[in-house]
């Protein structure tokens, strides 16, 4: 890669080393190690990554406050393989990451930054933010480093680079100039500023992390390679500052770097909205992560994750640098078992493995590391160290502060012209598309924009990424009021949510089985039921036979084998719905000649009208986790109340007994219900009480085991309650 000016690369005077001296709070001139440990190290940061991504996963932009510590953040050893089948889009954090490795793989130390921008351009990936912004300009001809500039790119001081950017540490162990040298060009293609030094400082810290098993030194060196005077550089400082002052509690440091560094400027998704994707908020969780977690590894992902926002890419980076400076081997085998269970199966978008990544990195680590004065004897490695020098200073949207962000909500050919009175603006849209619309034509809209009468743009916008939709759809109808599961969760099996992505796979998938399928898949929450639904109304559209062979071949490999638990299989199925539909061809006024079949169509009917939970809005879900022989009483002020429960059994607990469990509820002193629920079997319900339409105010509920068993009890997990308002939530200014 050929990059100018960054700044020049010094080698210090030679000086022999086995070991480093963490608590010497200063940097040897070489360090020197195996291959095996180099690799192992390597290993470590793509499994931390790997891991780390996982574990935040299910609160990703959740929450823009910190996840108190009561909200349990699931984890067992098939997690990874688990968002592997099902959610593999999830590794943007990696796929994008080994974009970058692979181009280097192939074209050498010395790619070009074109082959970087075209590989990164024409990936098959969706993108978002800095990235989408970046991939648009240089597919219109702005290439880097203008395809990254905030002048080009709104989104400069997004997340962006900083997720992408570990390849450069770990290919350049203990050579923190060299990792920046390797993050300039790349990280300019999407990224500028603050939104860059994000990149360069986890490269750093990775970067250090070969070398130093002491992580307040990492943290504080590898900051050497952000200029001083960036804002990048005094928040992540005042991270470290706190963290001295209060090193006990995480939640202090946190409250103290919202504060001071919590408004986004930039990204206009972000202006005036919880939501905060910016480089710095976002490496400062990182960083308190690092610092709070003091090298435990749990601490460590579970800290950078309840610090909210990115809660994925976060914590990913976190154990990205953690998992270097402990080495594969030492990662707990309770993380670290179920990244093996994945470890040669490629990530989505690429045929690159954890192994295959580490492969790599390995390779070009050496190379590397000999370009910079190091050197390779056998097994044996021996690193030069650099002194962490700062790179360029970079300032994005400088002089320009947010004022205010207007609804318009009109077409472009009825918008007219906007008026506004500042230094800047910026303007996001997306496409409507009626009844019919026929999207796979290639079409590009353009948009000629003319500022104070002179033309200032063309903007040419592609109409075919269902993720504006899917954006969209999420945000008017995303909140669930009924499910007591799915209230306040990111878990979502409402019919509405589900049923909408059903619909965005078949529109956007505009009859191509594969693209339908995967769409509503890519979706997500219930993302088997969905593309099966999506898929079962194409099947019928293009008939069994057109099915491509591609997807029908599997399926008729097991035509005639009945389903679990019944007796019927796909061509029974057909057989018994064939039936069933000549009798109804007939009841409906059709006929059947012989082979021939006449149906009467008819026009759609809107059926009845209902509609649930009408005047019953959430308000507050309480979590409990306590018996029901011990709870006493529950108080709530509502209209509605929703209990779950489940059962505690203890060790040696029969429960093959056929016992049935009974509660009686009261409700402000009188008998409400009688739950019955089987310890075992499908006859129990999912909630152990609920009660709608009742006088706004306080009511009591108390419960009475009726049968209760040794050695087993009925645990209350939590309530929800509903109110006859909606929920307000009031801002107090300070």
């Amino acid at each position: 890669m050929k990059i100018k000016n960054l700044f020049l690369i010094t080698a210090g005077v030679l000086m022999l080393t086995t070991t480093f001296d963490a608590a010497a709070k200063k940097l040897p001139k070489e360090v020197k190690m195996t291959k095996e440990v180099l690799m192992d190290k390597i290993k470590g940061g793509w499994a931390g990554k790997t891991i780390g991504c996982s574990y935040g996963g299910p609160t990703e932009f959740k929450y823009s406050g910190f996840m108190n510590d009561e909200i349990e953040i699931p984890w067992h050893e098939h997690t990874i393989k688990w968002w592997f089948d099902n959610v593999p889009g999830l590794y943007d954090d990696v796929y994008m990451d080994l974009t970058f490795v692979e181009v280097f793989q192939k074209e050498g130390l010395d790619a070009p930054i074109e082959s970087f921008a075209n590989a990164f351009a024409h990936a098959p990936y969706p993108l978002w933010h800095a990235n989408q912004l970046g991939r648009y300009n240089i597919l219109n001809g702005v290439m880097p480093p203008e395809s990254g500039h905030w002048r080009n790119n709104p989104h400069a001081d997004d997340i962006d680079f900083q997720i992408e950017a570990d390849y450069a540490g770990l290919m350049a162990p203990g050579m923190v100039n060299a990792s920046s040298f390797y993050c300039d060009e790349i990280g300019h293609m999407m990224n500028y500023g603050d939104g860059w030094y994000g990149g360069v400082y986890v490269a750093a810290m990775i970067s250090l992390a070969f070398i130093s098993d002491d992580m307040n030194f990492v943290v504080n060196e590898a900051l050497k390679a952000i200029p001083v005077q960036s804002n990048y550089y005094k928040a992540m400082a005042d991270v470290i500052k706190w963290h001295k002052q209060y090193p006990k509690d995480w939640h202090i440091t946190w409250a103290l770097f919202n504060k001071h560094y919590g408004y986004d400027i930039g990204c206009p998704d972000g202006v005036d909205n919880q939501f905060n994707i910016d480089a710095v908020i976002n490496s400062g969780y990182i960083l308190i992560g690092l610092l709070y977690g003091d090298k435990n590894f749990y601490r460590t992902i579970d800290i950078s994750t309840r610090c909210g926002q990115d809660s994925d890419c976060n914590p990913s980076s976190a154990a990205g640098i953690l998992g270097v400076m402990m080495g594969y081997k030492n990662i707990p085998e309770y993380w670290r078992k179920p990244c093996e269970e994945v470890e040669d199966r490629p990530f989505v978008y690429t045929d690159i493995s954890i192994n295959k990544a580490t492969e790599y990195s390995l390779s070009q680590a050496l190379q590397v590391i000999e370009r910079n004065g190091g050197s390779i004897d056998g097994d044996n490695v021996t690193i030069k160290v650099q002194k962490p020098e700062a790179v360029r200073y970079e300032k994005a949207f400088e002089g320009h502060y947010p004022q205010v962000k207007v609804n318009v909500k009109k077409t472009i050919t009825n918008i007219g012209q906007i008026k506004f009175k500042g230094n800047g603006i910026v303007v996001k849209s997306h496409y409507y598309k009626g009844a019919g619309y026929n999207d796979n034509t290639g079409y590009v809209g353009e948009v000629e924009i003319y500022l104070d009468g002179k033309l200032s743009a063309v903007a040419k916008q592609y109409p075919k990424d269902w993720h504006i939709t899917w954006a969209l759809f999420n945000k008017h109808y995303g909140y669930d009021i009924g499910c007591p599961d799915g209230v306040d969760n990111q878990f979502n099996i409402d019919a509405v949510i589900n049923s909408g992505y059903i619909l965005i796979g078949l529109l956007y998938g505009d009859k191509n089985f594969y693209r339908t399928i995967d769409i509503s898949t890519r979706c997500g929450q219930d993302s088997d039921c969905n593309p099966s639904s999506a898929a079962g109304i194409l099947g019928v559209m293009m008939g069994y036979k057109n099915i491509p062979e591609y997807w029908r071949k599997p399926c008729e490999e097991v035509e005639d084998r009945p389903f679990v638990y019944t007796d019927i299989s796909i061509n029974k199925a057909t057989e018994y719905s064939l039936s069933q539909a000549l009798q109804v061809i007939e009841r409906n006024g059709g006929s059947i000649d012989g082979d021939n079949v006449t149906i009467k169509v008819q026009k759609p009917e809107a059926v009845r009208y209902e509609k649930a939970f009408e005047g019953h809005y959430p308000q507050v879900k309480v979590n409990v986790k306590k018996t029901i022989t011990n709870i006493g009483q529950i108080k709530f002020k509502g209209n509605g109340i929703v209990v779950k429960s489940h059962y505690y059994k203890g060790a040696g607990y029969n429960d093959n007994t056929g016992y049935v469990g009974e509660v009686e509820i009261y409700l402000d002193g009188k008998l409400s219900a009688v739950a019955k629920n089987p310890i075992k079997g499908n006859g129990a319900a999912p909630d152990l009480y609920w009660k709608y339409d009742l006088p706004e105010g306080e009511h009591t509920l108390t419960f009475k085991f009726l049968n209760k068993q040794d050695n087993m009890n009925i645990v209350i997990d939590n309530y929800l309650v509903y109110s006859s308002k909606p929920k307000v939530v009031n801002h107090v200014d300070e």
